[in-house]
């Protein structure tokens, strides 16, 4: 059997010692194009760097080489902040931007709440966070990763065109939920803001206003050749351990008080961790059929889980 190399997390900051040397490193070509394939942007055109603002000054401005919106990138070494979140704010204003990239070592919860409520409130622009990471195997260079932490909800309409038979169900199937889930008046209550929100193409949707805070609940659909084969609703801890870990001890009572089993997954080695319960659905379901499990759900999750948060 042949020996395999170890991947190993290098610190940013032996790669770029300041956070303008980053930004220098991004605004090439080939380094955007690395950037637009990992967040699902067409490719973006790098215009100006350090792009005056009133008196601040946004790292990079550029264009999605298609259809010539105009893209900020903002970039923060370390924890995200409220300054930084600030400026991207500022800057998508004052460039009229339609996508705002935050880049960051690391997104703070409050950070990533904060953008999923602008994406969830502002139609007309969307803002990614993003978490960079360095990898390398062995003595090899460091190769860059983007992890997406939060990006826009209207992702069919606003990222490049798609013509993938997939994303299109996923976002007809969300957008006939949001439409019959906005009369329910006990979901809407549960979850407020609800009949505000968008579709997305994505196979989940998350919910997170009233939560006690460490957790979202998510919605998530499976399919598989143009088909609706499953359903599932999680409980959705991005990175407190501790609270997995506290939920997973009153795993019995958790259960009990639902009324059902769930999948706990407390993910090793990765900052997230889940809590499912799946289900099948039958050929010839109503989509109805399948709204109404899911509701019922995120409900009886939302109100047991907020008890032992």
């Amino acid at each position: 059997m042949k020996d395999l190399g170890r991947l190993e997390r290098c610190r940013i900051r032996d790669v770029w010692s300041v956070e303008t040397d980053f930004s220098d490193w991004l605004f090439s070509e080939e380094n955007m194009e690395l950037l637009s394939e990992s967040i699902g942007l067409e490719s973006i055109d790098a215009i100006a760097r350090e792009d005056s603002v009133g008196k601040y000054r946004a790292d990079i401005v550029g264009e999605t080489s298609e259809s010539g919106k105009v893209v900020i990138i903002e970039n923060q070494f370390e924890e995200s902040d409220h300054d930084h979140l600030g400026k991207i704010i500022t800057y998508a204003a004052g460039k009229d931007a339609s996508f705002i990239v935050w880049i960051v070592e690391n997104a703070r919860p409050e950070h990533a709440s904060a953008i999923e409520w602008l994406n969830n409130n502002l139609s007309d622009k969307g803002f990614f966070l993003i978490e960079i990471e360095l990898w390398r195997i062995g003595n090899s260079l460091p190769a860059p990763k983007f992890n997406i932490v939060e990006r826009p909800n209207e992702w069919i309409q606003m990222a490049k065109t798609d013509t993938d038979s997939t994303k299109s169900f996923k976002y007809a199937y969300w957008q006939q939920f949001l439409d019959y889930v906005k009369d329910n008046k006990k979901f809407v209550k549960c979850y407020p803001g609800t009949g505000l929100r968008k579709p997305t193409s994505d196979h989940w949707y998350s919910f997170s206003k009233g939560c006690n805070g460490g957790f979202k609940v998510e919605t998530k659909i499976f399919t598989h050749g143009g088909r609706l084969e499953a359903v599932a609703t999680d409980i959705w801890i991005r990175e407190d351990k501790d609270l997995y870990y506290r939920f997973e001890s009153k795993k019995a009572e958790i259960e009990s008080e639902l009324g059902f089993q769930m999948e706990w997954d407390e993910k090793e080695n990765k900052k997230a961790s889940s809590i499912r319960v799946k289900r099948d659905v039958d050929p010839g379901e109503s989509m109805e059929s399948t709204f109404d499990w899911l509701i019922d759900k995120a409900i009886r999750m939302k109100e047991v889980f907020n008890k032992y948060s």
